[in-house]
């Protein structure tokens, strides 16, 4: 809950802060727009087939998304793999430290029990029995000890030859892994040599030597002081080294999530300006097409759409013009006809080859004005007869 809290909190923050990234993204398509249309790419595109506009567009949509995908799931897979290291490599070696402290200090409260116990056998004979007991206890712990160091530090090793077989030669994991190695290997020979001071002091307790054992408690217990302080030591450099390699894979989550955002505002603006691109290619022509037959409905037979694409809408465009350049030359050559017919010259057919249902107009015109023309002559011909 904590976590989606904080991304979502990162999320709002980032989208904040990208609100004037968008205006200004916005205001520089409609700049390229301009530009495109300035240097005729918009009037190119327009060239372009409808369906295949939409088909570019759709491919356009499909390549942008396919591109912030391979992103997303290329940086998640980094940050995947950076927490799986941490995981895998930062956090048992820190579980292993911290198992070797909490062993070392038992183990040193044990030589001081040993130490009380071999004081009271002189006056207590069951006092060695519980002595032996606890020299096996300190021996066992030491046994841990020493395979929880040689845990510590094959782990430490396969992760170093991990890096380096991934050719990851100087860099700063691998650096600290090798100082980290180092550190373990004389925590190890400091824990030898103290195991085995205490080993003798046990052996020389054994024969009735506490005299001579107690002049090196001193030497022992400052022994164990360094050693816990050494091993502490280490114990803070891995966890620091941890926190760094997780605020490092935040960090990256940060700038990923970052640059999902920005990535996503450029592939919508990208899309925004083409689907506008697309939309003018359609929606002006259509308004030109409109305009053009509510002016030829009004009578306006010389009106053309202008319209010289080399699409679907252009194709249209071409046979609306078409048309009334067609319906227009019938009507001047009616015109014509008619005005002559009825100035009485009965010599002026229509010449003009008309297609489809006017054919028909042209026939019953030109029959009507050799009926009229007939007409006329046979009245002439009565009145000089009479």
């Amino acid at each position: 809950m904590v976590y989606c809290e904080q991304l979502s909190s990162q999320v709002y923050t980032l989208f904040t802060h990208k609100m004037y990234t968008l205006i200004q993204l916005v205001n520089a398509s409609a700049i390229y727009v301009v530009f495109m249309e300035k240097k005729g790419l918009i009037m190119k595109l327009s060239n372009i087939k409808i369906s295949y506009q939409v088909i570019l567009l759709a491919g356009l949509n499909l390549l942008l998304l396919g591109f912030l995908s391979l992103y997303v799931v290329l940086n998640l897979s980094k940050i995947a793999n950076e927490l799986k290291a941490v995981a895998d490599e930062d956090l048992p070696l820190t579980k292993i430290v911290s198992e070797i402290s909490e062993m070392q200090l038992s183990q040193g409260r044990q030589f001081e029990i040993m130490l009380r116990q071999a004081v009271l056998m002189n006056t207590d004979t069951n006092q060695k029995k519980e002595f032996e007991k606890s020299v096996d206890k300190f021996l066992s712990i030491s046994k841990e000890v020493d395979s929880e160091i040689q845990h510590g530090k094959q782990k430490i090793r396969e992760v170093i030859e991990k890096h380096q077989l991934a050719g990851e030669t100087g860099t700063a994991i691998l650096s600290e892994f090798m100082k980290l190695e180092k550190s373990l290997i004389k925590i190890e020979k400091e824990y030898t040599d103290f195991e085995n001071h205490v080993v003798e002091a046990i052996q020389k307790l054994k024969q009735g030597q506490y005299a001579e054992v107690m002049l090196k408690v001193g030497d022992l217990e400052h022994e164990e002081v360094e050693l816990e302080q050494h091993i502490e030591e280490l114990h803070i450099e891995l966890e620091k080294f941890t926190q760094d390699s997780l605020v490092e894979a935040e960090l990256h989550e940060e700038n990923v999530l970052r640059a999902v955002i920005i990535l996503s505002l450029i592939c919508l603006i990208i899309s925004i300006v083409f689907a506008t691109i697309i939309i003018r290619n359609i929606s002006q022509p259509l308004k030109a097409l409109s305009k053009t037959l509510w002016e030829v409905a009004q009578g306006n037979l010389s009106s053309r759409s202008g319209i010289k694409s080399k699409n679907e809408l252009g194709t249209i465009a071409m046979s609306i013009d078409d048309f009334a350049s067609e319906l227009q030359t019938v009507i001047n050559e009616l015109d014509m006809t008619l005005t002559a017919v009825a100035k009485g010259d009965l010599t002026k057919p229509i010449t003009i080859d008309f297609k489809g249902d006017l054919g028909q107009i042209k026939s019953s015109v030109n029959s009507s004005i050799e009926l009229l023309s007939t007409t006329v002559s046979q009245i002439a011909d009565g009145s000089e007869q009479v």
